[in-house]
């Protein structure tokens, strides 16, 4: 009997300890109170998305571009691009929404949070797709770029999708591209517009 109450006692202990490190992703409720927030830099928790919402975001934005990056924390190049696309955004005035590839409630999503307080100046919010058919974070992330760049194929994490304030798609990298041409293009995309 002593077992059980052992057993217990540690499942509660242990269970909690994991409770403290997984976060769940917050609801957006109104477009426009957040395009608000965001651009004033007064929100930078995390939240829940779907293609629908990021396109009635993008739409709702006074900035005339926009990124979309796929990113998660295990992905050395997705770390090592980031503050070079940081960077490039700021330079262009161009909005970023940066995708998280985790599962929502999780302890990795909460790393991911971490992750990006520890960034130096960084005060942007990040994104996790919730929604979509398939419980794996990675599959619901292919259905969202598919809904977004229909049967866009060769892409991977560390994906740069260029759109404008309309919604439309400029832009959607490839896994073939190196990230100098992928900046490259960008650059091109949005030079090509302004003409």
């Amino acid at each position: 009997m002593k077992k059980i109450y052992i057993y217990i006692f540690l499942f509660f202990c242990f269970g909690s300890l994991e409770a403290q490190n997984t976060l769940k992703a917050k609801e957006i409720l109104d477009t426009d109170d957040f395009v608000n927030a965001i651009s004033s830099n007064k929100d930078v928790g995390v939240y829940s998305i779907d293609s629908k919402t990021i396109l009635k975001l993008i739409k709702s934005s006074k900035k005339e571009y926009h990124v979309i990056y796929s990113f998660t924390t295990w992905c050395g190049p997705c770390r090592e691009y980031l503050p070079r696309l940081l960077n490039y955004v700021e330079k262009n005035n161009i909005e970023l929404y940066i995708l998280i590839i985790e599962k929502d409630n999780s302890e990795k999503l909460y790393n991911s949070k971490v992750f990006f307080d520890k960034m130096d100046n960084f005060s942007k919010p990040i994104y996790c797709i919730t929604s979509g058919k398939s419980k794996n974070p990675k599959k619901k992330y292919f259905e969202f770029v598919e809904s977004i760049v229909p049967n866009h194929k060769e892409f991977g994490l560390s994906l740069n999708v260029l759109i404008n304030n309309k919604g439309e798609v400029l832009y959607a990298s490839t896994y073939n591209e190196s990230k100098e041409e992928i900046i490259a293009t960008l650059n091109q995309r949005i030079s090509n517009k302004k003409k």
